[in-house]
């Protein structure tokens, strides 16, 4: 790479490999001073291992004009001075003239490396160094830098290196080298922490599933820093799950379908990595949380507004206007919150008031519904003007979708309830009756809800104000439920921009059979019951087709228990179409991880609700230790459930019209608020079935009236409408966002314990464990599923987590053994200046390739745990005609029943392979002796046949 001119300072550390009249091409001498070393790492002062130096006039020693980090790189440029410069300095006599032109030239040369060019080759750089001091798979790859000090009570400062799989650190100071590599698979918690000194907050702390902590401080970039190294950890742990999710069929998978020909499987966690566009990423990920918008929604623009609305005057808030690819945003935590989320198909014009001050733009947009909404922008004119054709572009990319958004709003309850004054009976409600509740006035709400409409908006148009979550809460009408439900969840938007894709699964896969629809099979006439509408056969099928299309669309993770019960109710008030998109929207994003086959999502949810009842009740949390009584066994179901198989039902539609309002925070509010109001009851409990029994009864009086106390005054509540107020108040800083944070702090630790239960029961299940004990067996465990997790980028095989193909084996093995490092020498091969080790490595990988198939004793082509036992058991534990008969049929090609002349060879050089490695050259002789004797033997043999 070309550099401007810097004055050389010594020779002395250079070795001369090219040299003319005017330039030197040479190699620097490795540097051994601890003082010199100390500075390369404190300062990052490695320099490039290759220079060129041209002779100026201008300093005794030359000055340097070009550097490299590899022999190759050095000789491209060393070419160009070759081809360029020297011809054409020829017709010069005079050095100053031949020195001005090849300055005026550098000149140029220079102008067009940029910055991006200088950023790379100091990349590269780290890149290298990263593999030389890290012991880390071939396939790592550096994703990042970073300069930091190791906090452990000495001054450590040196380098930070972030891969896919590892953090690792590496200091040099004054002798003291400290060198550190974390895999991210054993990490339990990433927490931003501050110094010691508690002045400034630049570190990040890095706890492992070994009780380690790490402290990073000094990190300058430590908000880049922590970002990454959550977005790589949170995706080693999904792979982990992966990993430790023993199936042997994707369950969703059709029987007739193979994985390797199956499109429906994603995994995004093999999605490349964006370092630089990681915090646009996290900006999305929030936004499209907010908003409940599809994941494929990129933020535009942000700028600070001012909304007002036509039906009302009182209503003017302050907050913050989005625009993204499909949708204008707007939020507002100010008196009165306000939420708008308006897809641009739904806008029918926008206007642009004249306004005094150029740093204001004021935008009147006039909805589908007629409804005319003022946002005025409060932005540098610059930024006024890129909302302004963002907005615009936006729009025209949308008219496609304004020719079918006037039929798919025509279908909507809340549509045809106002002009129309019926609902078309889509849902199951409105064919077999809604479930109804004495205790409640339905066209009062209704009337309610289009007074709502008239003036704020309805469906895609609807403005949220504090009323619309008032009238949330108290309990939806029936009719208009399961579309407030799509709305507040942010379902109707994916079924909008992809209709006619369930019908379509339900046509791809018509008679296909899974293991998933194997048990949905099992559980359709378990689904409430005593719902008369699951009594006949319309019900049934139109459940059915929910969860076989559900299972067929996400195959990986296809159906689970309490599925059918969701699905069930939702079904009451919401068409087949839109029960499917929900089910996305559940399984995706409001409930990760809850159906799946481990269901670590409500394993984790389970452990947040405990750290939250020893928040708020100490008192309880300390009690249940105390007699063993296991929160975690009574509150799993109200979680998995959603509750409905706790409360009455009806009171479970307002869970639910609770839940899709606000997301999952409101059922850990709820639990909260059922411990505390059985407070006393619980802390007179004294073991599990007591605490069952106190819920069990608390549910089945939650319609009774009771007396609460509400604003100094005591009124007559239903006792579950006295829970949701005292659970709103008493636990509000239950927030989604709290409940984010508290799920990533317990999520690693789920997993590693999901991890180590499935250990335990791998290893209990094995039929033959040799003479291995338990802490053998376990290391062994380990090393065998780490080479898989590692082998997975350079594997050839399926994504069968039980099953070891060759290239994992070659991984395994050098993970155990000395002798089995050989995937670098083969690497290196081609740059060797001798032909015995690329004769070393190509025997190395034929020797793996016969033991693999030795251990490989049925013939599947691939290698289980199981395996692994046998045949490293078989190599420690036998004795020693054991291990002739192993070397024998390990070298008997084509299974003969006796070796070859050319197998005996193969003996020998296997052998030489694995002794490469000893000191001395004892091995030699051995090896030569028994060659030796072995074709004496075998000419004996040869004779007596004869």
């Amino acid at each position: 790479m070309w550099i401007s001119p810097l004055n050389c300072e010594n020779f002395d550390s250079w070795e001369i490999l090219k040299v003319n009249e005017l330039f030197v091409l040479q190699k620097s001498v490795a540097q051994v001073g601890l003082f010199w070393k100390t500075l390369q790492n404190v300062f990052d002062t490695k320099q490039p291992p290759f220079r060129i130096v041209f002779k100026s006039s201008q300093n005794q020693l030359g000055q340097v004009i070009a550097v490299g980090n590899t022999k190759e790189e050095i000789d491209k440029d060393w070419k160009y001075i070759m081809d360029n410069f020297m011809p054409a300095v020829e017709k010069y006599d005079d050095f100053y003239d031949k020195e001005s032109f090849i300055l005026y030239k550098l000149g140029f040369l220079l102008s067009t490396v940029n910055e991006h060019e200088i950023l790379d080759s100091k990349f590269r750089n780290a890149s290298n160094v990263f593999k030389t001091l890290f012991n880390v798979p071939d396939s790592e790859e550096l994703l990042n830098f970073y300069s930091c000090s190791y906090d452990n009570q000495f001054f450590n400062q040196g380098w930070m290196y972030i891969s896919r799989n590892f953090v690792c650190f590496y200091s040099f100071i004054l002798g003291n080298e400290t060198k550190i590599t974390i895999p991210l698979k054993d990490v339990e918690l990433i927490s931003k922490i501050a110094s010691r000194s508690g002045v400034f907050n630049n570190c990040i702390s890095i706890a492992t599933k070994d009780k380690q902590e790490y402290v990073f401080s000094n990190l300058f970039h430590r908000e880049q820093t922590y970002q990454l190294l959550d977005e790589l950890t949170q995706r080693t742990m999904d792979r982990l799950l992966k990993v430790t999710s023993k199936v042997d069929q994707v369950p969703g998978l059709s029987y007739s379908d193979s994985l390797s020909n199956t499109d429906s499987i994603s995994d995004k966690n093999s999605k490349p990595i964006d370092v630089k566009d990681i915090q646009a990423q996290r900006q999305n990920a929030e936004f499209q949380q907010l908003f409940n918008l599809p994941e494929q929604e990129d933020l535009k623009c942000v700028s600070f507004a001012v909304l007002s609305i036509s039906t009302n005057a009182s209503i003017k808030s302050s907050g913050q206007f989005f625009l993204s690819k499909t949708f204008l945003c707007f939020y507002s935590s100010n008196n009165p919150q306000l939420y708008l989320v308006l897809p641009y198909f739904v806008i029918k014009r926008v206007e642009k008031a004249n306004t005094t001050n150029n740093n204001i733009i004021s935008l009147i947009i006039t909805t589908y519904h007629k409804i005319k909404l003022t946002f005025e922008l409060f932005c540098m004119r610059q930024q006024v003007n890129f909302i302004c054709s963002t907005l615009r572009d936006q729009l025209k990319g949308s008219v496609s979708k304004m020719a079918i958004s006037k039929s798919f709003i025509s279908n909507l309850s809340s549509e045809e309830l106002l002009i129309h004054s019926t609902i078309t009976k889509k849902c199951l409600g409105e064919k077999f009756g809604y479930i109804k509740s004495k205790r409640t006035n339905e066209k009062a709400k209704t009337k309610y809800w289009l007074q709502y409409f008239s003036e704020y908006g309805r469906n895609l148009t609807i403005l949220r104000t504090p009323t619309f979550t008032k009238l949330v809460r108290i309990g939806l009408p029936n009719v208009l439920r399961g579309e407030i439900w799509e709305i507040c969840s942010g379902s109707i938007y994916l079924r909008f921009l992809n209709q006619g894709y369930y019908q379509k699964i339900l046509e791809k896969y018509a008679g296909h059979v899974s293991l998933s629809t194997e048990e949905i099979e099992k559980d359709l006439n378990r689904s409430l019951p005593e719902y008369k509408a699951y009594q006949t056969e319309e019900g049934i099928n139109s459940l059915r087709r929910v969860l076989y299309a559900y299972s067929f669309h996400n195959p990986e993770l296809g159906y689970c228990q309490a599925m059918n019960i969701v699905a069930s109710v939702l079904l009451i008030f919401m068409t087949e179409e839109q029960v499917f998109w929900m089910l996305t929207v559940l399984c995706d994003r409001l409930l990760p991880g809850y159906y799946s086959v481990n269901m670590v999502g409500v394993i984790i949810d389970n452990q947040v609700f405990e750290s939250l009842v020893l928040k708020y009740m100490p008192s309880i949390s300390e009690h249940f230790k105390k007699y063993d009584i296991q929160l975690s066994i009574v509150c799993l179901p109200w979680f998995l459930s959603l509750f409905i198989n706790s409360f009455p039902i009806t009171l479970a539609f307002r869970v639910l019209d609770c839940f899709f309002l606000q997301g999952p925070s409101i059922l850990f509010q709820l639990g909260l608020g059922i411990l505390k109001a059985n407070a006393k009851k619980l802390l007179n409990a004294k073991d599990d079935g007591e605490v069952m029994n106190i819920f069990k009864d608390y549910f089945a009086t939650s319609e009774e009236q009771v007396m609460t106390t509400n604003m100094r005054n005591n009124i007559i509540l239903m006792k579950f409408n006295a829970l949701l107020i005292d659970s709103l108040r008493d636990f509000k800083g239950v927030t989604y966002e709290l409940i984010s944070k508290m799920r990533k702090s317990h999520q690693y630790r789920v997993v590693h314990s999901i991890q180590n239960y499935k250990k335990r029961s791998d290893i209990r299940d094995l039929k033959n464990t040799h003479l291995f004990n338990n802490e053998d067996l376990s290391k062994l465990y380990d090393q065998f599923y780490t080479s898989k997790f590692y082998g997975r980028e350079e594997s050839t095989q399926t994504d069968d987590n039980e099953k070891m193909d060759l290239n994992t084996f070659q991984v395994f093995i050098s993970q155990i053994a000395t002798w089995g490092h050989n995937k670098k020498e083969l690497k290196n091969e081609s740059s060797s200046t001798t032909s015995t080790l690329g004769c070393d490595a190509l025997v190395g990988f034929t020797f793996l390739n016969r033991l693999f198939e030795f251990f490989d004793k049925n013939h599947h082509g691939y290698l289980e745990f199981q395996d692994i036992v046998d045949g490293i058991g078989e190599i420690k534990f036998g004795g020693l005609m054991s291990h002739i008969d192993m070397l024998f049929h390990v070298h008997d090609t084509g299974h003969k029943g006796y070796l070859s002349r050319e197998d005996i060879i193969l003996v020998g050089e296997s052998l030489l392979f694995l002794c490469r490695k000893m000191e001395g050259d004892q091995h030699l002789s051995a090896v030569s002796d028994l060659m030796k004797e072995a074709f004496e033997l075998a000419e004996e043999l040869k004779k007596e046949k004869k």
